[in-house]
């Protein structure tokens, strides 16, 4: 007899890997110019 347990656990993992390469690309972007924009309220000299 098979477990559901196993299958719970790989469904999020095929979930989380199914992102293609180009969106996870632009949400590091998003990401970045968001920490970016922080950093510069944080700090008067950002460069």
């Amino acid at each position: 007899m098979i477990t559901p347990t196993p299958f719970h656990r790989i469904r999020p993992l095929a979930e989380y890997y199914a992102a293609p390469l180009p969106q996870l690309t632009g949400k590091v972007m998003m990401l970045s110019a968001r920490v970016d924009k922080h950093l510069k309220k944080m700090s008067p000299v950002w460069e």
